[in-house]
């Protein structure tokens, strides 16, 4: 048994989330709270994924192409568990309704493209000196 998370308690308990049993109100606040602050600050161009048209299109999409397309380039078998914007909504805001635009993935596949295009971002980032003129100096 371990003592509870909550600043000056010290009672043991075997809760998974860290709380005794006289704090888990104050454990699910937390959570609410931390969950509260995501949803706000999260960028407008994830709600897109909340909207009835981007879950038609997906349902729509992945029932035509059920298999992931990077394994099926590899020759595998693998069936799709998610539909992905090919340029994503970020790099252009234009494109999150375009059929075209898409291409359905596994999870693992997912996320490797996720990882090439946060690191594509990133040293383009570098690249273009964080915003500043890389020709002015430092």
């Amino acid at each position: 048994m371990i003592t509870c998370n909550k600043s000056g308690c010290i009672t043991a308990h075997n809760n998974d989330n860290g709380y005794c049993s006289e704090h888990q109100a104050y454990y699910q606040e937390q959570v609410k709270e931390r969950n509260k602050r995501y949803n706000d600050n999260r960028p407008a161009r994830h709600q897109f994924y909340f909207t009835n048209t981007w879950k038609r299109m997906r349902k729509q999409y992945i029932s035509e192409h059920p298999l992931c397309c990077r394994c099926e380039e590899l020759g595998l078998v693998i069936l799709a568990t998610l539909v992905d914007h090919i340029v994503e909504i970020e790099d252009n805001p234009e494109l999150k309704d375009d059929y075209f635009n898409l291409q359905s993935m596994c999870h693992a596949c997912h996320n490797i493209k996720t990882g090439e295009t946060a690191r594509e971002r990133k040293k383009n980032a570098v690249l273009k000196g964080i915003g500043r003129d890389i020709n002015s100096g430092w």
